[in-house]
């Protein structure tokens, strides 16, 4: 009974279906719209200026006792991560000039907050 649901033309079907789905679905971070990684890179940025924040705030505050350098880490690689996709929104052709000031602000901000994250370490 196993076998016959099992049957080599199904699972040839099953696996067809699959690989289309899997190749239409795929979407590169470079062929999205300048929104969706605009708010990716606020929500990486804004997660990673908040783990830094509070690693900086226990090493100074002693409220847990426990290594920050891993969150440290952390931090600054989503900072990274939010800093490198805004930068993909700048070098992107026909955008509006209000989505390039959003860019730049961003990047700023990122650029500043990383800086300041290293240099408290």
């Amino acid at each position: 009974m196993i076998r016959n649901f099992f049957s080599k033309s199904t699972f040839e079907v099953g696996f067809l279906i699959f690989e289309a789905k899997s190749k239409s679905s795929k979407m590169k971070w470079t062929n999205q719209p300048e929104g969706v990684l605009l708010q990716r890179s606020f929500l990486f940025g804004i997660t990673g200026i908040v783990l830094g924040t509070l690693s900086l705030l226990n090493s100074h505050l002693l409220l847990y006792q426990a290594p920050m350098g891993p969150l440290n880490g952390v931090a600054i690689l989503l900072q990274l991560i939010g800093l490198s996709l805004s930068v993909l929104v700048l070098r992107k052709r026909k955008i509006s000039k209000e989505t390039v000031e959003k860019a730049k602000v961003m990047t700023l901000i990122l650029a500043v907050s990383l800086l300041f994250f290293i240099l408290s370490i």
